[in-house]
């Protein structure tokens, strides 16, 4: 999450970057909040250390993800020359036929994905602490069921729009760590996340590995014409501007 702010910096003080594809995984389960989550009201901390599952902080908004055995994108992009629309929700709309570009060439029929183009689902009663609860504008379903997450960062010259993209079902291990009021609360939300989110394997019927759901990840992004991308690394400004985040987190 550092490394993608940083990336947002770093073209912020130069915005005739080219724009940029991070694709990473994680080493193990880690909890990610929104901006301006209530860490404690929403998240069991005890269980979470209990648990060794470490909680950062994401850059962008929204409320509390479970990163595991999941695809996490992060696009970072100047407004203007780079083929992008700037308005907030038409790179919604850019980014997603990429990332649908993608799943499609993993096998997913293109029927049956969807960009969420219409406002939010919301569920009566509690506000959920999960992302991944409530269907959101620029989001992407899979025979409606919600599969990637976005959110954005604006910045005066730039954008930063990260997402996940479950490959296998964690919502037990999720639910575990959140703060619930009740049992009935945390069986509701439960029932609410199974049947109104998916993942690779369960809309493909077999597994996914990383390496195969990254790589068309970005076969995606290319075929849209505006990126090509290649593989690289951190700039040193890149590596500085993270150092810096990271110290001050």
């Amino acid at each position: 999450m550092a490394t993608d702010l940083a990336l947002l910096q770093a073209c912020d003080e130069a915005p005739d970057a080219p724009p940029a594809l991070r694709v990473y995984g994680w080493s193990g389960p880690a909890l990610s909040v929104g901006h301006s989550q209530n860490i404690e009201r929403d998240v069991d901390l005890a269980q979470a250390e209990k648990r060794g599952v470490p909680i950062v902080r994401r850059p962008t908004g929204g409320r509390a993800l479970l990163h595991h055995r999941e695809v996490t994108y992060a696009v970072v992009a100047p407004f203007g020359g780079t083929g992008l629309r700037s308005h907030l929700k038409d790179i919604f709309d850019d980014v997603a036929r990429y990332l649908t570009a993608g799943l499609v060439e993993l096998g997913l029929p293109e029927a049956d994905v969807a960009f969420q183009n219409v406002p939010q689902r919301r569920r009566a009663g509690r506000r959920s602490a999960a992302c991944f609860a409530e269907l959101h504008f620029g989001e992407i379903t899979a025979r409606g069921k919600k599969l990637v997450g976005s959110a954005q960062k604006r910045a005066r010259n730039a954008f930063l729009q990260h997402g996940s993209i479950p490959l296998e079902d964690d919502i037990a291990l999720f639910i575990s760590l959140c703060r619930y009021g009740s049992g009935e609360e945390r069986r509701e939300e439960e029932r609410a996340l199974r049947s109104g989110t998916t993942t690779l394997r369960q809309e493909l019927g077999r597994a996914v590995s990383f390496e195969r759901a990254a790589g068309a990840l970005v076969s995606g992004f290319n075929a849209g014409g505006v990126f090509s991308l290649e593989p690289d690394g951190l700039t040193r400004r890149e590596c500085e501007l993270r150092d810096a985040i990271l110290e001050g987190s």
